[in-house]
Parts: structure tokens; C-alpha cells; sequence
């Protein structure tokens, strides 16, 4: 795909197809709003204008190639994943191959999201900060594309493969991104499977995760280990109080939610 991208974008009489597509697509992906009218606007939009520009084999490969690579792009902190996920899900429809774009896209720079945690890179301190964050991102927004299109094997081989290797320092942060981010859903489709999962995650992986938190002091993977450690204890003991995993803020989005929030825009415009 990267490839094929590349020798569309030497082609000089296409020159202003690209940028109008880069543009356009950048506006509306980086516009998503958190409310259902606005998921439905930008996705119209997107659609609208990807078929418009998917005339031929080499500008539907562009168009498609473009549309995932912004996504990627978009696969940041202080980025609300589930938005961005009903938006990419209703393209995916139309488009498939974007999709697997993207996740190839998203797994080459980030591993771990396929909960490969060899060779990471050595970095500093604050180099390993921003690494941590972005993969954290990257597999939030890949768990809820997959939540999205109900394909909840996803998450579950993601999960089930983590707390059966001993743990790494970037699954420890993971794995808690996980479970905040998609425990919920992962707990009504599994159900007792999930409870054994978390058992387990108890009495083994947290364990060991102790263990190799001791081991990491003076170096810069503790504090971030340290930190979701503590916030995974912390998960884990609340599930074993209530029995149930909580979805995030801002996770589901009512009519009734919608509502208010356009009547507060519109008071306040």
C-alpha cells in the first residue's frame, strides 16, 4: 500500500487530487465531535468525498491509503478513541481495505498491540514517556474499532495473551489501558471467562508484575510500571468488591445525552 501510495503521489498531474484528498480528509477526521448527529455528519462527509475521488484502481488505493494513514495519525493521547472508531467503522464498511491499512500501519510502529513485547526500543526517560503514551493510544483506538464492529476476539486474544507470558514493563501499562478502556465490553461478551481471566490476572500476573517492578528501580520503565501497577491493583480490587468492570467516561453516548449537549451549544452560541 505504502508503495502504491508513493507512486501516486510522483505522479505530477495529480498533484492537486492529493492535496484536496489530505485536506479534506484531515478537516473532517480531526473534527469528530462526541455526539451521534456529529459521528453522522463527518462520516457522510468522508464517504461522500471518498467516492467522489475513487474514480480509478490507482485513486481508490490513494484515497483509501490516506484516509488510514490519517487515522493513524490521529491515534494520539489526547484523542477520545471511540468517536474517531464510529466514524473509521462506517467508513471501514465501504472501504475494507483502509482498515486493514490501518492496523498494518498501527502494528508496525507499535508491536506490543499484538501483544509482542520484544525487542522495545532503549530510550531515555523522557523519549520513553511519549513511546508508552502513543502505544497506549494506538491500542485504545484499535480495541475500539474492534469493540465497534462487535469483534471482541480481538480484545480477548489480546488480553488472554498478555496475562499468560510473563509480564514486560509496557504490558503492565497495557494491559490496565485495557481493562479501563474495554474491560466492560469484554465482560459482557465473556462472563465467566472473563472472571477467570481476572483471577488469574490476580493470582499470577500481578505477582510477577511485583516482582518485576523491584527490578526495575533506577531504570526508566519503573515509574511508569510503578504507577499502572498500582492503578491495576486498584482495578482489580474493585472489580473483586462489585463484580463488575466499569466502561470509561465517555464511552457510550445516549439520544438523551446528545440532546443536552447540542441545547447547551445552541444556548450558548
Amino acid at each position: 500500500a505504502k508503495q502504491a501510495a508513493a507512486q501516486f503521489e510522483a505522479d505530477a498531474s495529480r498533484k492537486e487530487m492529493r492535496k484536496q484528498v489530505k485536506m479534506t480528509l484531515r478537516r473532517n477526521i480531526t473534527a469528530v465531535s462526541a455526539v451521534w448527529s456529529g459521528i453522522k455528519a463527518t462520516t457522510n462527509r468522508v464517504l461522500e468525498f471518498m467516492q467522489i475521488n475513487c474514480q480509478d484502481d490507482a485513486s481508490k488505493e490513494y484515497v483509501e491509503f490516506a484516509f488510514a494513514d490519517i487515522l493513524a495519525g490521529q491515534a494520539m493521547p489526547q484523542v477520545k478513541p471511540w468517536p474517531l472508531a464510529q466514524v473509521a467503522c462506517r467508513v471501514f464498511e465501504h472501504y475494507p481495505r483502509a482498515q486493514e491499512i490501518l492496523t498494518g500501519l498501527l502494528c508496525h510502529k507499535s508491536p506490543a498491540v499484538l501483544s509482542d513485547f520484544r525487542n522495545q526500543p532503549d530510550l531515555s526517560s523522557e523519549a520513553f514517556d511519549e513511546y508508552v503514551n502513543t502505544t497506549v493510544a494506538r491500542l485504545r483506538f484499535l480495541q475500539a474499532i474492534a469493540v465497534t464492529q462487535g469483534e471482541l476476539g480481538v480484545v480477548w486474544h489480546w488480553m488472554s495473551r498478555t496475562v499468560n507470558q510473563p509480564p514486560q514493563p509496557l504490558a503492565v501499562v497495557l494491559l490496565h489501558a485495557t481493562l479501563e478502556s474495554v474491560g466492560a465490553d469484554a465482560q459482557a461478551r465473556y462472563k465467566k471467562q472473563f472472571d477467570k481471566l481476572i483471577a488469574h490476572l490476580d493470582a499470577v500476573f500481578l505477582v510477577s508484575a511485583l516482582e518485576l517492578s523491584s527490578r526495575l528501580v533506577g531504570k526508566v520503565e519503573h515509574a511508569h510500571v510503578r504507577a499502572r501497577l498500582h492503578q491495576l491493583c486498584t482495578w482489580v480490587s474493585d472489580f473483586k468488591k462489585t463484580g463488575k468492570a466499569e466502561p470509561p467516561p465517555g464511552r457510550h453516548i445516549t439520544v438523551a445525552h446528545e440532546a443536552a449537549l447540542l441545547g447547551l451549544s445552541i444556548q450558548t452560541s
